[in-house]
């Protein structure tokens, strides 16, 4: 399932889910699930407090934004480059 604004805007279905085109070598294995996920879905972008999941996930060109501090300015960031 995805979400936008607490809402549910998509559920994802196991066959959608895109496993052979990524290198995921460098991506800790709890991890590649998600990763396999933002892969299939060109649109999603990833907001963690993992710094180095946000790092692998931008080396795979997904897109991914570092949540620190301020809730309004990640979802900002992440609002301008889910239309990229």
């Amino acid at each position: 399932m995805t979400l936008r604004d607490f809402t549910t805007v998509q559920l994802v279905d196991e066959r959608e889910i895109e496993t052979e085109s990524l290198d995921l070598s460098r991506v800790p294995p709890d991890d590649r699930y998600l990763v396999e996920v933002l892969n299939s879905f060109p649109e999603a972008v990833l907001i963690s407090t993992d710094a180095f999941l946000v790092e692998q996930g931008n080396l795979l060109k997904l897109k991914a934004v570092l949540f620190q501090d301020d809730v309004n300015i990640v979802l900002q960031r992440a609002a301008e480059i889910s239309i990229q």
